[in-house]
């Protein structure tokens, strides 16, 4: 399985970055900033001597098990039938339960689920976030950075709102309202 390789690429330099400049690991950020390039360029040479990027086509190879991973602790006894059942019937998602449980798990191979849940005749992305609450303890107002932008990558690569392919533009403003609704 293929995964752009500028999507991962942008998580890993965040990351990275953070550590650089937030820690001040370097002694002044110019510094810093051309050590994360030269460390960018070996690491990306690394990756191409392992076989982890395709150097022709820019995207980086990955197993399946490396794309499937869980960013929040789970809680216990949550039947995901049910809660299938719940969303299905009350019209909020169009998808099969095998497509909705692999999207809960996090998996990558898996169809997209169409979200045509609706507040003030317009498609919402709240009841998305509310879902991922029912199945992980996720506190929205204080999730790493990383695991944020990992969640939201997720989202859009496996959620449609309304047929649409959500962008991460649109994700990031619904969960910036989604957020200051939970703080009042």
């Amino acid at each position: 399985m293929q995964v752009n390789r500028d999507q991962i690429r942008e998580i890993v330099k965040e990351e990275f970055y953070k550590i650089l400049f937030e820690e001040k690991i370097f002694e002044t950020e110019i510094k810093a900033y051309i050590k994360s390039l030269i460390f960018e360029d070996i690491h990306g040479l690394r990756m191409i001597v392992k076989g982890k990027i395709n150097n022709h086509k820019s995207e980086l190879i990955v197993s399946e098990d490396e794309l499937n991973f869980t960013l929040f602790e789970k809680k216990e006894n949550i039947d995901i039938k049910k809660l299938y059942d719940q969303y299905f019937k009350g019209r909020f998602v169009e998808c099969t339960y095998d497509t909705f449980f692999k999207a809960l798990h996090f998996k990558h191979n898996t169809n997209e689920i169409n979200w045509i849940q609706k507040s003030n005749n317009n498609y919402t992305y709240t009841g998305i976030f509310d879902l991922y609450s029912e199945v992980y303890h996720i506190d929205y107002k204080d999730i790493e950075k990383f695991k944020k932008k990992r969640f939201k990558l997720y989202i859009c690569s496996k959620f449609k709102k309304g047929g649409q392919v959500i962008t991460e533009k649109n994700l990031n403003n619904a969960y910036m309202r989604y957020i200051k609704k939970l703080k009042n």
